[in-house]
């Protein structure tokens, strides 16, 4: 494949992506919802129906649809392998669904992230397999993520949580013993075999264990759906979906990379937490909150680090590794962030600036801020210098993670979308399409940051003798959370996606794609003056493009109760303000993200320099 072959759109791809993201998260949330909510308190059983649509969905798809080759057993010892990798597996399902009667998703999400740290200690245990220090190291933030998490639970539950950590345990155990069991080449099976032949053993299994530990289960189950037919709905409904989490998995391995899958699940227990605690209102405290991306942020680094070290081994290494990657892009934005604030506090004032209405020559009616150097002067003059650096933590809080996963996941993403083959300049369209989908995703991650950023600016406007709602960046995400609630730390949610990923489009893209075209005139290196011209036209793009959503942005985030939804911010602004009104402070903006591109780009570079000669060593 060549730069000038048509690349279209792999809609498929992104179509099988999807329905994995959705059969696992739909997966997970109607177990707890059975298992909890709904009061079908029978985790062995609900196990047992899942492993017999396994069974049969499974030989469907092999033997009659041919999803994949059938490969057969070659011998009584390769199936005994399989047995009893079968009954781990079982155990690992069965306590995971016990947890779930007791813990919420979210707090059930971050104790199984600890997947990573298990599989390290048992690896090392049982076949001395060794990692790098730096490897180890990303351990730290995983263990210390799930302590914190839970210490800040409200939901805490000793026998759950014993089951959820002995369930992450077992899947471990799994992994390892399968390196074990089935190491040799003619005995290797793909996932979709592996579970042909393991479902029907975990069938048997599970048989028994159903009827000595859950009396009477089929005889209650139909009383229950006696009173409620759609208990058997959901119970297929869900026994389906667990069988299309593995196909889905599969294909989607099959049509991108293993590597590409583990990208995606990093952020999949991420979306997994925020709609089940949408959905079910489940407490949430900061802490718990904090431990939880603590330790996410820690698997996402430990699974780049040991992609970093299998590089390194094979002799291929051409670049720095994702952690080295969102190291440099987190401390460039976050030193873009300390310098360009001033003018960052700047733009939100007069974007939440209104039109005054009053009698004509009323003083009052008179913005109070003009110009993005008055307005600077005139909140200095009045709040103090230091007022201008309002919102700088958990400005500095959004930018570790925003900053840091749009950029680190943006070149696994546009490999996503042109194939792992692609040779060439990557067309416009998918730089623009990756760079989207990695704004999208972590905004999402991030978006309570930006929220209490917002809210700290915008205590200035507050009138005099009035208390300041907040002391601080953490007061204000624990009083928000007690006082709204913690889908409250999600507001503007939609208005936010749609700016950063339009806005991180502009950017990532038109950075990607000026650096490109400069490098092609003759004179032009990869130097200073090349990314000062490329981050300059990053800023002016996003400026251009994202002003309109990030006005209704900053009104939402600002002042929620004063609108129902986005399009109604929207609507209000432009009959209230005029169109005009969607392109306020579009000088401070373009002075504020024009310079910060250029001070994160330039940043960016030489951060990168600078760890891939300690990656290099």
């Amino acid at each position: 494949m060549t730069a000038a072959d048509p690349s279209p759109i792999p809609w498929p791809t992104i179509g099988w992506v999807a329905s994995w993201y959705g059969s696992n998260i739909g997966v997970l949330l109607l177990n707890k919802y059975l298992l909890s909510n709904y009061g079908f308190k029978y985790p062995i059983f609900l196990t047992l129906c899942h492993m017999t649509a396994c069974s049969v969905l499974s030989y469907v798809a092999i033997a009659l649809m041919k999803v994949a080759p059938l490969q057969t057993l070659k011998s009584k010892v390769q199936l005994a392998k399989i047995a009893g990798l079968s009954v781990v597996f079982c155990f690992s399902v069965v306590c995971g669904n016990v947890s779930l009667r007791y813990l919420p998703v979210s707090f059930n999400q971050a104790v199984g992230a600890t997947t990573p740290f298990f599989t390290a200690v048992l690896a090392f245990l049982m076949i001395k397999k060794r990692e790098e220090w730096v490897t180890y190291s990303t351990l730290i933030p995983v263990v210390a993520g799930v302590i914190i998490a839970s210490g800040g639970e409200p939901s805490f539950q000793l026998f759950g949580f014993i089951m959820c950590i002995t369930a992450t345990a077992a899947r471990a155990f799994k992994s390892v013993l399968q390196q074990i069991l089935l190491s040799s080449d003619g005995e290797k099976l793909n996932s979709m075999n592996l579970l042909l032949y393991m479902a029907p053993i975990a069938v048997i299994c599970l048989l028994p264990a159903t009827i000595l530990m859950e009396k009477n289960v089929v005889w209650v189950t139909l009383e229950l759906a006696r009173k409620d037919i759609k208990l058997i709905w959901y119970l297929l409904f869900n026994s389906s979906l667990a069988y299309f989490v593995n196909l889905t998995n599969f294909l989607v391995t099959k049509h991108t990379s293993a590597l590409t899958l583990q990208v995606l699940g990093n952020a999949k227990g991420a979306v997994a937490v925020v709609v089940s605690i949408m959905i079910f209102k489940n407490p949430v405290s900061f802490m718990g909150m904090l431990g939880y991306g603590l330790t996410v942020v820690g698997v996402i680094l430990y699974s780049e680090a040991k992609k970093s070290s299998v590089m390194v081994a094979d002799n291929k290494k051409s670049d720095i590794s994702f952690a080295g990657t969102f190291a440099s892009s987190a401390f460039s934005a976050c030193f873009a962030e300390i310098c360009t604030i001033p003018l960052d506090t700047a733009k939100v004032r007069l974007q939440l600036q209104k039109k005054g209405v009053a009698a004509a020559g009323d003083a009052a009616a008179l913005p109070k801020y003009r110009g993005m150097l008055g307005t600077v002067a005139t909140v200095a003059r009045e709040e103090g210098l230091s007022a201008l650096w309002k919102g700088i933590v958990p400005g500095l809080h959004r930018q570790c993670l925003y900053g840091g996963l749009r950029i680190g996941l943006y070149e696994p993403i546009k490999t996503l979308y042109v194939g792992d083959d692609f040779v060439g300049d990557v067309p416009l369209t998918k730089k623009i399409l990756a760079a989207l989908t990695t704004g999208a995703l972590a905004i999402t991650v991030a978006n309570p940051t930006d929220l209490v950023k917002v809210r700290l600016q915008a205590e200035g406007r507050l009138p005099p003798g009035v208390p300041k709602r907040y002391s601080g960046a953490l007061n204000a995400y624990s009083t928000i959370l007690r006082q709204e609630g913690v889908g409250a730390l999600w507001t503007g949610i939609g208005p936010n996606i749609a700016r950063n990923a339009i806005i991180n489009a502009a950017e990532l893209a038109s950075y990607d794609q000026v650096k490109q075209t400069l490098l092609k005139i003759p004179g032009f290196k990869d130097n200073i003056v090349t990314h000062l011209f490329a981050g300059l036209g990053a800023g002016f793009f996003a400026v251009c493009i994202g002003s309109p959503v990030d006005v209704v942005k900053s009104r939402m985030m600002g002042d929620s109760s004063a609108y129902k939804s986005t399009i109604d911010c929207f609507v209000k602004t432009l009959k209230n303000d005029g169109p005009l009104a969607f392109y306020k402070g579009f000088i401070p903006n373009f002075g504020r993200l024009g310079s910060w591109n250029v001070i994160m780009f330039l940043t960016f570079e030489q951060a990168k320099k600078f760890v891939k000669s300690i990656e290099s060593k």
